[in-house]
């Protein structure tokens, strides 16, 4: 028997007939039902979007739903953490539903409602939610953390915690702040790697603090420091002898050179433009001095250069000049010198 076309209530009329042609009629009604109900769910959650997965960082869950059907309708909730079994919260409720559900921690969780009328028609709602409660990790390197350029470079990785689940990763920025004044910030995007550059347009000290946020709420800064300075360090250098004779250089004790500039400093010392010399300059009455001792093989004019190179990457250089002569004069004899000039004739006149 087929019924008609369309939900609704279905007369059916049954007659019995026999051979001496005597009838009975029965009359039936029969409800058809093929509309599965309205189900409205609603999750306290305001990051929550219709079928995507809700993070959250909360331990507990509250969801809420109705069903609306021609007829009446039960609802049913169930729970499942992970790979485990689904957990029955809420079992044939009718109409209405109201459910606090806690959320292990770490853990996807899906949440299962269904509407189930009396024909056996269904509609179901799933709810996907992680629970996230560990903050992003953020890790970076600087191209320098002490520079005399115009910028300074940096790279680094971000991840969501132990996790390692970038895609819950929702932002990552840069700010930055130049002796406590901001400077610039910036969107990093979002990705397990991060670089790029930053301008460094005077001398100062600048802090660089990159701010990771989850999807759940949870947040995350690191920062790293680094120092323009453009300053030029002084360097003096002085030697024991700046004129080194025969008699000196058969001694051969060489010349004694005293480079001056900060302590702690980092000194090479060149002559004639190959290095003689190199070592830390050592506090000294405040100062930072060098000395070592120098040997002129050849005679002329040499020149002694030290390059130094101190704190905050900055650098000078400071030169002298020392001159080698050892060769003695030449003195010549009466018979060397050219002619004297006749003596003016003592018949010379004016003639008036």
């Amino acid at each position: 028997m087929t019924l008609t076309a369309g939900d609704g209530d279905k007369s059916l009329t049954v007659t019995a007939a026999d051979a001496a042609a005597n009838t009975g009629v029965r009359t039936t009604s029969v409800g058809l039902d093929t509309t599965a109900p309205t189900l409205d769910v609603e999750v306290a959650d305001a990051g929550h979007v219709p079928g995507a997965t809700l993070y959250t960082g909360s331990v507990t869950l509250g969801v809420s739903g109705a069903a609306t059907d021609a007829g009446s309708a039960a609802l049913t909730v169930k729970q499942k953490t992970g790979s485990a079994d689904p957990i029955t919260i809420i079992d044939g409720a009718g109409g209405s539903f109201n459910a606090t559900l806690t959320l292990a921690e770490n853990a996807d969780t899906e949440v299962v409602i269904t509407a189930t009328d009396p024909a056996g028609n269904e509609t179901i709602e799933t709810i996907q939610v992680w629970r996230d409660t560990a903050a992003p990790s953020i890790a970076a390197t600087l191209g320098a953390t002490v520079t005399s350029a115009d910028s300074v470079t940096f790279s680094g990785t971000v991840q969501d915690g132990d996790l390692d689940r970038l895609e819950t990763l929702a932002s990552l920025a840069l700010t930055v702040h130049r002796d406590g004044e901001l400077v610039e910030t910036r969107d990093l995007g979002v990705g397990a790697t991060f670089g790029g550059s930053v301008d460094l347009p005077a001398d100062g000290g600048y802090s660089l603090t990159f701010a990771a946020a989850d999807r759940a709420g949870n947040v995350a800064a690191a920062s790293w420091a680094v120092i323009r300075d453009t300053d030029v360090l002084a360097v003096s250098v002085a030697v024991s002898d700046d004129r080194i004779s025969a008699a000196d250089a058969a001694a051969g004790d060489g010349i004694t050179v005293t480079v001056t500039t900060a302590v702690g400093a980092e000194v090479v010392m060149k002559l004639n433009g190959t290095e003689v010399a190199s070592g830390t300059a050592v506090d000294v009455g405040g100062s930072g001095v060098l000395t070592a001792t120098v040997t002129l093989s050849t005679d002329g004019e040499h020149t002694i250069i030290a390059a130094a190179t101190g704190a905050n990457a900055r650098t000078g250089t400071g030169q002298v000049s020392v001159i080698r002569d050892t060769v003695a004069p030449t003195l010549t004899g009466p018979e060397d010198l050219p002619p004297l000039p006749p003596p003016p004739s003592p018949y010379l006149r004016t003639r008036r």
